[in-house]
């Protein structure tokens, strides 16, 4: 129904008939409108047939006479109700088996019997061949108009509406709806490219302006350019109202169907599928889940975030999306209590937190209270294309440091573990039993001490762990959100520490067994037997030159001690969760300096 079998068809079929295919003879049945060529076993399909056409000719008749070239003495509508129709379009791969309407000649509607799956879809095939009919009668449409692609939302999309706008409806029209609805492979691709299934916008349209049906219609008969009628009647401007309705439920306002909003069989109201398509997506108690974003000219996309219980609080981001003023959020949040779902617009937000108790950020906030947040992500551009990520969630529980940054111009690896843990009540606590940087060779200045370069990436290393709690006495924690990352400010104290207990914090170094087997190199300074007593006196108290080999070594225990809070006293811990798109999720940790050290989420 609705795509055309190519014009070769109408003198293709004379020269087969003696050939490769047998047709029985035809009777003809004559009705005030229509004649219908049939075999005779398929009358009572022809009657219906004919019946159909006689009750929708003169309405449509007038509809077309009003914007088109329709002759002002009306003519019968040829129909061939042949079953070597079926033979022929099996020919051409997607052509629909059911019905064609010639693009040429007399516009003969085309009917295959043996393809006809019930009276009720054999009526609304009728009465949408009948549209195309006298749409190439009036001379709205050319014979090459079906040739492009992004003229079919019109030509299809108003075929398929002409049930509703000329008469009663049957059922197989409200399923193709619901299939738009139910399929994100429909709706995923721009409107202008969704050919019958544009049919759903097209019924919102004349919903909101009975006129507009007909305009459409005039708009394509002037430019013959589907492109050009969504471009002139700004259907853009309705996307924000249609993709809303989408989700239909309570108190949102959904696309009323006879009437009447969408259901399933059962009584349920319709709505985009979730479950089946694997549109559902966990938020942890710690850490994150992610979706892409794409998004077509005048698309949308449909996600459901399910809450964990026990989830205090979440974030929901859309990258740089948030600062497109195409992208359109429609957010359906369900009350953990009542079991309804509310509406908020997120269109032009970056980011949007979602607070179910009044702890961390959400302290004083007005709390959400929700168990589900229906998302309809949609784009209201015309001709650009968006795309980015959904990312849901907190900081993740534990922590792995992955590298440091130990000055502007280096970054090294962390070689064995270190983790941090986010506890209740914003504590952390640092331990490893063991770790160490690995620094590159050319790190170090060419000097006598080069030599000792092979011994320095085991020689110092942390073992041990650091407790931490809140400074609530002081500050509280602080949240600030930077489009791509979220920033925290965490001010906290030490209270207990393990470990190596000669040393502020857990920190050990002894370069003497690496000295000794150094042979003729000088052993003087810094490489004494005197160096792990004054290796955090030295290095920390001491300036040395920046490019000497003290002064290296200075700069990486500064920054590895940095991790740790002094014996007495506070630090502000500055962190910032890094939420780039496409790359691995990080927690940044700012040190002493320009130190930086990045961590990785570590799961148990």
């Amino acid at each position: 129904m609705g795509l055309h079998l190519p014009s070769v068809l109408t003198w293709l079929a004379p020269a087969l008939l003696g050939g490769f295919f047998s047709v029985a003879h035809a009777d003809t049945l004559e009705t005030r409108h229509a004649t219908i060529e049939h075999a005779g076993e398929h009358s009572t399909l022809a009657l219906i047939v004919g019946d159909t056409i006689d009750q929708e000719y003169g309405p449509m008749f007038i509809f077309f006479s009003q914007i088109g070239s329709m002759a002002p003495s009306p003519q019968k509508v040829p129909v061939n109700m042949d079953s070597m129709l079926l033979e022929l379009q099996q020919m051409w791969p997607g052509q629909n088996p059911m019905a064609s309407t010639n693009r040429n000649g007399d516009f003969t509607i085309n009917i295959d019997p043996d393809a006809v799956v019930g009276l009720d879809r054999l009526r609304t095939t009728v009465v949408h061949e009948l549209f195309h009919h006298l749409s190439y009668r009036a001379r709205l449409v050319r014979s090459d108009d079906h040739a492009t692609h992004s003229n079919l939302w019109v030509l299809e999309g108003t075929a398929e509406i002409a049930e509703y706008y000329f008469s009663t409806p049957n059922q197989h029209k409200k399923n193709r709806f619901i299939e738009y609805l139910q399929r994100s492979a429909n709706h995923q691709k721009s409107v202008i490219n969704a050919k019958h299934h544009a049919a759903l916008f097209i019924y919102y349209l004349w919903q909101q302006d009975p006129a507009s049906f007909q305009e459409l219609m005039r708009q394509f008969g002037d430019s013959h350019s589907g492109i050009s009628v969504a471009s002139s009647m700004a259907i853009d401007q309705h996307w924000f109202e249609f993709t809303k309705a989408m989700f239909n439920r309570a108190p949102i306002t959904p696309i009323l169907i006879d009437g009447s909003p969408m259901v399933v069989p059962a009584g349920d109201l319709v709505s985009p599928s979730f479950v089946s398509e694997g549109k559902i997506y966990l938020v942890p108690k710690q850490g994150l889940v992610n979706t892409e974003i794409n998004l077509p000219p005048l698309s949308w996309q449909h996600a459901m975030l399910d809450v964990d219980v026990g989830v205090e609080w979440f974030n929901v981001h859309f990258d740089q999306l948030g600062d497109d003023d195409s992208f359109i959020v429609h957010a359906y949040l369900k009350d953990s209590q009542t079991n309804q779902y509310r509406y908020e617009d997120w269109s032009g937000k970056a980011q949007r937190r979602v607070c179910n108790q009044a702890i961390g950020p959400c302290e004083g906030q007005n709390l959400d209270k929700v168990s589900k947040v229906i998302l309809i992500m949609a784009n209201q551009s015309l001709d650009e294309e968006l795309s980015g990520e959904l990312v849901a969630g907190s900081l993740d529980q534990r922590w792995r440091l992955l590298e440091m940054q130990v000055n502007n111009d280096l970054i090294v690896p962390a070689l064995g573990k270190l983790t941090l843990e986010f506890g209740t009540n914003g504590g952390m606590l640092v331990k490893s039993k063991g770790w160490w940087l690995k620094f590159p060779t050319d790190h170090f200045p060419t000097d006598t001490w080069q030599s000792a370069y092979n011994y320095i990436n085991r020689a110092c290393r942390f073992r041990g762990y650091v407790k931490f709690r809140r400074d609530i006495e002081n500050e509280e924690i602080s949240y600030e959100d930077d489009k791509q990352r979220e920033k925290y400010l965490w001010p906290t104290t030490r209270i207990d520490k393990g470990g190596l207990t000669n040393t502020p914090s857990g920190w050990f170094c002894d370069f003497r067994r690496e000295m000794a087997g150094l042979g003729g190199v000088p052993v003087t300074g810094l490489a004494s037997q005197a160096v792990v007593a004054r290796i955090f006196t030295d290095l920390n108290t001491t300036e040395y030159p920046a490019n000497s080999f003290a002064g290296k070594l200075s700069a990486i225990m500064k920054a590895m001690m940095s991790l740790q809070v002094p014996q007495s006293g506070s630090k502000k811990v500055v962190m910032y969760h890094l939420l780039a798109p496409g790359e691995e999720r990080r927690l940044q940790v700012e040190l002493q300096g320009n130190v930086r050290a990045f961590f990785v989420p570590y799961p148990e």
